[in-house]
């Protein structure tokens, strides 16, 4: 959808700057268009009232990444540059491209685009509504600052699929457990040795068994839930003298 700004009609502008008078028989004089100020026939210069024109997005987004996309454009020209500020209120489902734009007085009247992608969040939690919120404009000109334009709204489309993890001590064991319906598609990190962080961001330490993956993919792959123990004995010895601990990640599909 292309933005336009909105324009006042020649009568109406005449009417609002008092240039203009109906005929006393209430008919318009076919003469008064004559008396005219210029700039009351430059009717395409004259815009309504400063504002913000945001359009609503193009679609969807979806948890495999598909983007959707907006469209800004300010109602008159600035006399100073403009900059519009906005995010999504759940970057774990959407993210925008960019989190403001500036308008300058040359090309202010021309819409500008910004693209809205879709996050896999790695939880099975369905269809999810998310906004683009919009804080307030800043500007130089006091006609254009501190505008908040409205919220626009959309939906991410789940993809499916969960992440889950398990974290255990060594000479423990314990299970790791898709959710219902779904079950282990790959092991998207394993480490028995001593292992970082946390779920959604596990990284290996100075102490890795390198056949940590292949050993949980055997054991959980294809199934809704598996057992898995901490130990030398499955994993093998990796290094000597410190406390192990197993760490993985998972995608249930």
């Amino acid at each position: 959808m292309k933005l336009m700004p909105r324009r006042l009609t020649l009568l109406s502008l005449a009417l609002l700057q008092g240039c203009y008078s109906p005929h006393p028989s209430g008919q318009l004089d076919a003469n008064s268009d004559a008396t005219l100020p210029d700039a009351t026939r430059a009717i395409d210069a004259v815009p309504l009232v400063p504002g913000i024109n945001v359009s609503d997005l193009t679609g969807n987004t979806d948890e495999k990444g598909q983007t959707a996309t907006f469209q800004l454009v300010l109602n008159s020209v600035p006399t100073s540059n403009v900059t519009v500020h906005f995010a999504s209120d759940n970057d774990a489902e959407a993210i925008t491209n960019v989190t403001s734009l500036t308008f300058t007085p040359a090309d202010a009247m021309q819409a500008r685009m910004v693209t809205v992608t879709g996050v896999d969040d790695g939880i099975a939690d369905g269809t999810q509504t998310v906004h683009i919120v919009f804080t307030s404009t800043t500007s130089n000109d006091s006609r254009y600052a501190n505008i908040v334009p409205q919220p626009r709204a959309f939906n991410n489309v789940d993809n499916g699929r969960a992440r889950v993890c398990l974290t255990l001590d060594e000479y423990l064991d314990g299970t790791l457990s898709c959710p219902t319906g779904r079950v282990v598609g790959t092991i998207d990190f394993a480490s028995y040795g001593n292992p970082a962080g946390m779920c959604g961001s596990f990284a290996l330490g100075s102490c890795h068994a390198t056949q940590s993956a292949a050993v949980v993919a055997a054991t959980c792959v294809t199934h809704a839930s598996c057992m898995v123990a901490a130990q030398n004995a499955v994993f093998g010895a990796p290094c000597l003298g410190i406390n192990k601990r197993l760490y993985i990640q998972a995608t249930c599909e």
